[in-house]
């Protein structure tokens, strides 16, 4: 599994009420797709917005008809995060693995925060309640997970400001 690597998704609305997210790091993607049974970008959403309030485990679903894709992340020491992005085989009995990858929790956080970023210009409020037909675009943890990233992104920034002082300092 890749170490603390880069991470895009993509998530594109189709169909009316079907939608299909790449996931992509360091030159390994997935493709899988969801159709409005379910809250698929909301779920994802919430389920990053759980690990950044303290979850030690965090679940999506994008449901399929029939079949379901699961993305399981869970917290690893470091402020890391492991994603594995599976499907359920049609009989319930098993998973099989599609993408995994571990990153810094920040870098999840903005991946998610910059694919809500570009499905709301790409559709707006209205289009996405238009063409995705059952639920809203996930505006208040869209906003929330804005807020975090800029808060992460400060604290890592004054993080690297203090580390680089202390190697500039002459030696004693």
């Amino acid at each position: 599994m890749p170490e603390d690597a880069t991470l895009e998704m993509d998530y594109v609305l189709t169909g009316s009420g079907w939608a299909e997210c790449t996931v992509r790091t360091d030159g390994k993607w997935a493709t899988v797709t969801a159709s409005y049974l379910g809250d698929a970008l909301g779920d994802l959403a919430c389920a990053v917005l759980a690990l950044v309030a303290g979850a030690e485990r965090a679940e999506a679903g994008f449901q399929e008809e029939p079949g379901l894709y699961r993305w399981t992340f869970a917290r690893l020491p470091g402020d890391r995060v492991a994603l594995h992005l599976t499907e359920v085989v049609q009989d319930g009995h098993g998973e099989r693995l599609l993408f995994e990858v571990v990153c810094p929790l920040v870098t999840l956080v903005a991946a998610t925060v910059r694919c809500l970023d570009d499905v709301f210009d790409r559709y707006g409020f209205d289009g996405y309640r238009e063409r995705w037909m059952e639920h809203d675009f996930p505006t208040c943890v869209h906003m929330q997970l804005r807020a975090i990233l800029e808060h992460l992104q400060t604290r890592n920034d004054a993080n690297e400001d203090q580390d680089h002082s202390r190697h500039d300092r002459p030696a004693p």
